[in-house]
């Protein structure tokens, strides 16, 4: 009966290292992009049977990252990964409904489930917000400070329809309008 459980117990423990490993990014802890579109999907399914429950996503991407990684060396740039990613789950973690995800490289992705009258439903406005608490931060380590600078689009159910592909086709799209205003600004 021992042996038993010690095998179940290892086998459990080995899925569950599995699923971490399948679910979550390794270096920020955040949803994968394929578990990420996974609940994004669900949740549009759910809000699509649903009267008056939209989706909301956003997509983020770190403006001159690509520089920080030639400049400052991969190993900082990992650093300045963790710490966008965790101040973007300290920044979200006050507003309920939200799911935040690693897209890739230096992209992030979240998606709030809202109700048409909630104070959360504001998308342009909230996305502003996001892009104003990014550019606030500084990630600083031994002698390198980076300030943050981020462009977010962002994209609703009410717009694109009850299709997960559709909502972060159009929340990418628009984030990368934002980004090219940055690049314009800066000129």
């Amino acid at each position: 009966m021992k042996n038993l459980m010690e095998w179940f117990l290892r086998r459990f423990t080995y899925v569950k290292k599995l699923e971490q490993t399948a679910f979550y990014d390794d270096l920020t802890g955040l949803l994968r992009r394929g578990r990420f579109f996974e609940v994004l999907s669900n949740a549009v399914e759910r809000a699509r049977r649903s009267s008056g429950y939209h989706i909301v996503v956003y997509y983020i991407d770190f403006n001159g990252f690509k520089a920080i990684n030639d400049t400052y060396g991969h190993g900082v740039g990992d650093k300045y990964l963790r710490f966008v990613a965790n101040s973007l789950s300290t920044f979200v973690a006050k507003v309920p409904g939200v799911f935040l995800g690693r897209m890739g490289g230096d992209e992030f992705a979240l998606f709030q489930k809202i109700w048409a009258g909630s104070v959360y439903y504001l998308p342009s406005e909230n996305g502003r917000r996001i892009h104003d608490y990014l550019a606030g931060l500084e990630y600083c380590d031994r002698d390198t400070a980076i300030r943050c600078c981020a462009s977010v689009g962002h994209s609703t159910t009410v717009e694109t329809g009850f299709d997960p592909d559709l909502l972060i086709a159009a929340a990418d799209k628009e984030m990368f309008s934002a980004k090219r205003r940055v690049r314009h600004e800066r000129r």
